[in-house]
């Protein structure tokens, strides 16, 4: 969300919030139109016998099923033709793989599928544990210092400090002042490892909370989401007495004689059009993945929520405060840097930014790590219809759990193995996310007369040739996107 005020200042406002407003549409039709290829799925009396006996306990998984009120035993799934019933109230859990398996076949589909999706979620999961550790060393390098065990091939194992308090007002300000970042930029150094302070308490942390279920976990994630709408509050009303007080200059630049530089008119030409549009594109298309979610929310969710208008609702809300505070912390902070969460917590612009900024970072990114790993352990465990789990609890948090948290130690210095990992959750998220739920719901539309639960366009596009004819402009829209966003990248 804070790398959105530099892209507001390079694209300008309209171009960057009618890309906000398309991605979000284009993301939410995604995952309506995956909800329903989940609701349109068989499920055979034998799942349901299965599933009655195992009504209030754990399966062999050790996975918690829902109340005996919530199970598949408890109510009839909807019936359709030749006495077919659906999952059209999600009483059956699906996951993300089963879906595939069960319209495409078990193989390869169900195995392609698992690869994606944990490539998918895994790249952004080491993405989480590496800036969630750099926030906590940040954290610690502003106030006391932070430390890290460095080890490497042929060296001494030692321990080496950094100290955020040495760091220049300039580097403050660009967002430079990164904890470690004189080793790390050393090329005698190469070759070497950091086990920071930060990663211990990251760890320790949030990879207790990664072994648990997702009901377990939702506390957190209320908690998350409650820290994540005051924070936001707090970076509008701060953004918005910055620009609206003329004799502020608290986040303003200075000048080469000291005095504080005058913030550009948000109505001029550039403030509106931009000058660079290049990665737009790739910095909006990967703010939304809220299909990975789907499947286990749609298990988890009360008989009486609307899926529509949750999907619709939360992809909505995200999108009104990604422009917010791209918008305003553009205005705001003359010169943003793209690192802006960076710039927040160096204290530059005050001790409440620092102070919000942190528990920003700290909260809302480090709350996503066991919520990427219950959704890769839960896919991963996860039955088809008609075959079994690819694997068992254990092993699925190995490659859930502990991979992710093993590999954030090596890939903490992130240049060229950071920059693969980049580049890897571009091309995963891309098909995860977007292209796949569409090639899926079209596939079903055509195997299936059975039109599903979930109403993606309300009361229009309804007739079965109406969605095709959707479903084909989404999937074109989704490569053009998905196109802009890698060729944004390769410029």
């Amino acid at each position: 969300m804070l790398e959105l005020p530099a892209a507001f200042a390079e694209s300008g406002l309209i171009p960057t919030t009618f890309t906000l407003l398309f991605v979000c549409f284009l993301s939410a039709s995604c995952s309506l139109y995956m909800a329903n290829s989940i609701s349109r799925v068989p499920v055979t009396k034998q799942r349901e016998y299965t599933d009655m006996e195992e009504v209030g306990g754990l399966n062999s998984d050790g996975v918690s099923h829902k109340d005996a009120d919530q199970t598949p035993a408890a109510s009839k799934q909807s019936s359709g033709e030749n006495g077919v019933q659906y999952n059209h109230d999600f009483k059956a859990e699906v996951e993300f793989s089963a879906v595939f398996s069960t319209f495409w076949g078990y193989h390869p589909w169900f195995h392609v599928t698992h690869l994606l999706f944990w490539g998918c979620i895994t790249c952004l999961n080491i993405s989480s544990i590496v800036d969630t550790s750099q926030v906590v060393d940040t954290i610690l390098g502003h106030c006391i210092g932070s430390w890290a065990l460095q080890v490497g091939w042929g060296r001494q194992p030692h321990l080496v400090g950094w100290d955020a308090r040495l760091c220049s007002d300039e580097e403050l300000s660009q967002g430079e002042c990164l904890p470690f970042r004189p080793i790390l930029m050393n090329e005698e150094d190469d070759g070497t490892y950091l086990l920071t302070v930060g990663m211990l308490i990251t760890s320790c942390a949030f990879l207790p909370m990664a072994l648990m279920d997702l009901k377990e976990n939702a506390g957190w994630q209320i908690s998350g989401f409650i820290v994540l709408l005051l924070t936001s509050l707090q970076f509008v009303i701060q953004f918005a007495m910055e620009i609206f007080n003329p004799s502020s200059d608290a986040f303003a630049a200075h000048d080469a004689s000291g005095l504080p530089e005058e913030r550009p008119s948000w109505y001029s030409e550039e403030a509106l059009w931009g000058k660079q549009w290049d990665d737009l594109f790739g910095v909006v298309l990967f703010n939304f993945a809220l299909v990975i979610a789907v499947p286990a929310w749609l298990y988890e969710r009360e008989p009486h929520v609307d899926v529509p208008t949750v999907i619709y609702g939360s992809s909505f809300l995200s999108t009104f405060l990604y422009i917010a505070i791209g918008w305003l912390g553009n205005l705001a902070v003359p010169h943003v840097s793209s690192n802006f969460l960076a710039s927040l917590m160096s204290g530059m612009y005050g001790h409440y930014m620092q102070f919000g900024a942190s528990v920003f970072a700290f909260f809302i990114v480090g709350l996503g790590i066991p919520l990427f790993s219950v959704l890769t352990r839960l896919n991963l465990i996860g039955e088809s219809p008609d075959a079994p789990a690819l694997l068992q609890r254990p092993m699925a948090n190995v490659l859930a759990v502990y991979v992710p948290f093993g590999a954030s130690w090596f890939l903490y210095d992130g240049h060229a193995i950071t920059k693969l990992l980049s580049w890897g959750g571009i091309i995963f998220t891309s098909i995860v996310a977007f292209i796949l739920p569409l090639f899926l719901a079209l596939h079903v539309s055509k195997l299936s007369s059975d039109m599903g639960s979930v109403t993606v366009f309300g009361h229009y596009f309804t007739s079965q040739s109406a969605q095709t004819t959707m479903l084909r402009v989404l999937l074109i829209l989704a490569f053009l996107s998905i196109a802009l966003a890698i060729l944004g990248n390769i410029i």
